[in-house]
This record gives structure tokens, sequence and C-alpha cells, in this order.
């Protein structure tokens, strides 16, 4: 089976973030940091409600005790704390997104950019783009997902192919084309 389609660098760049978004989602880290978060709203709650009880006077002489010091940097701490886990996401793709969409992947002279023809071989998915060409054997391929208005065949950790969702006649084709390369990753994996 044979396709051709037209990603431009805005597509492509689309495809990364969306791409990488998912991929945070995914990742320990996430759940992590929503664990994170969560302790921290109940610490606050819990510290609220007990200030609340035993009243403001007991932190002032606290506070007195330590020359205002100890406690203003706790508290700065925990502002900082608060601040970093809730746009940690933000940094995380600002940091990441930046690596990801540079100029070497995302700017029109890029072989992942333009005219683009994948053809389902016996052995490997062979890929034309401008100026390049390649075979994927179908060994080396992680897996086929969809992320949104794009077809993600994943080659390796750094290295996929998105497929925009107008680079199919039809919905057939499409559907056609990902059980295809599905049946043959499948079959691979049987034999080796």
């Amino acid at each position: 089976m044979e396709i051709s389609y037209h990603i431009t660098a805005q597509e492509f760049a689309t495809a990364l973030g969306r791409m990488q978004a998912a991929a945070y989602k995914q990742s320990p880290l996430y759940w992590k940091l929503a664990l994170f978060q969560l302790l921290v709203f109940v610490v606050l709650f819990a510290s609220f409600g007990f200030f609340s009880i035993v009243g403001y006077d007991a932190i002032r002489e606290y506070a007195d005790y330590y020359d205002n010091s100890l406690v203003d940097w706790a508290f700065y701490g925990l502002i900082a704390a608060v601040v970093l886990y809730y746009f940690s996401p933000i940094i995380y793709n600002m940091t990441y997104t930046r690596f990801y969409n540079n100029h070497l992947f995302v700017s029109e002279k890029s072989a992942y950019i333009g005219e683009a023809k994948l053809v389902l071989q016996p052995n490997g998915i062979f890929c034309q783009n401008q100026g390049s060409e390649a075979l994927y054997y179908y060994e080396g391929i992680y897996g086929v997902e969809t992320i949104k208005d794009f077809l993600i065949i994943r080659i390796d950790r750094g290295v996929y192919l998105p497929i925009p969702e107008h680079g199919f006649k039809s919905k057939q084709q499409r559907q056609q084309f990902e059980s295809e390369l599905n049946m043959k990753l499948q079959r691979q994996t049987i034999s080796a």
C-alpha cells in the first residue's frame, strides 16, 4: 500500500507538540507531580485549618522568637515550590519544545517537511521525502498511534513519521493503512 502526502512546517510542529504532551502525560513523573500537588493542597488546607483553630498569635510568637527570618524563608520556599509545581508542565513544554521544534526539524528545508511518500513493503516501510529515502524495518518500529489529527508511526525513541489526516484520501484508506501496518507489525513480533 502506498500513500503520498504533503506536510507543512506548521503541521509538523503541531504534531511534535501533541506528541510531546501525550508523552508527558504518560510519564510516571506526571503522576508523581500530580500526587505532590495533592499533598501540597492537603498540607496547606490542614495548616490553614490548624492556624485558624490555634490563632495567628501563636505564629507571631514563633516568628518573633526566630526574628521572622525562618518563617519568611519557609513561606517563600513553600510559595516557590507551589509555583514551580503548578507551572512545571509549562516549563517542561517551553524547554523541550525549543529542543524538538528547532529550525533543523521545522524549517521548510527539512527533510521531514514537504512532499512525502510511504510504501508498505514486506520487510519495512519505505519513506521518500525531499531528497532522502529510507527503509524502516518493522523490527525497529515501536508502534502506531493516533494523536488528534495525525497518525504517528514511532520508528525509534526520537524518530517518528507524523502523517496528517488530510494525507489520506478517505477514512477508509486511513483505517486500511493503519490495520495493514499493525498486522505487519504483529506478524513481525510473532516471528521474532
